[in-house]
């Protein structure tokens, strides 16, 4: 029994388990999804196209009620359906595996992905591009 739980306590502790609550701001995605569901469409689509192995875009999806292109953490559906898996990979591969540093002459192709939104962290906000939303922690624009 005790080998059995052994696992539980220690993987937390040696820092093995991603912890959300200790690790990232949720006031920011929070006001990110309250803004999303009061301003966009039901099938609007956001990319998170920096956030890599994160798993607030999550948090974004379940909060905002609005699809992601691709996060990390959806991967785990692959596991219960094939198809799934061979489109995640394809999606992940075109934006770079969570590392894009999108540009202003990304957007078109972006668009054509049909990505609607983008969000980035603050600190890879684009000069000169109108933002739709932006916080303390991110920045959202629209990739029309």
């Amino acid at each position: 029994m005790v080998a059995g739980l052994l696992p539980m306590v220690a993987f937390p502790a040696l820092g093995l388990v991603d912890n959300p609550q200790r690790r990232f701001h949720w006031l920011e995605i929070e006001q990110v999804a309250n803004w999303a569901h009061e301003n966009t469409v039901e099938d609007a689509v956001f990319l998170f196209p920096d956030s890599g192995y994160n798993t607030l875009p999550g948090v974004f999806r379940a909060r905002a009620e609005r699809a992601l292109y691709v996060d990390w953490k959806s991967r785990g559906q692959a596991n219960y359906f094939p198809q799934f898996a061979v489109d995640w990979w394809k999606r992940w591969q075109d934006t770079r595996g969570g590392q894009w540093m999108v540009q202003e002459e990304d957007f078109s192709r972006l668009a054509d992905l049909r990505v609607d939104y983008i969000v980035v962290r603050a600190e890879h906000a684009l000069l000169g591009r109108n933002a739709e939303f932006r916080n303390s922690e991110y920045v959202v624009y629209w990739t029309r």
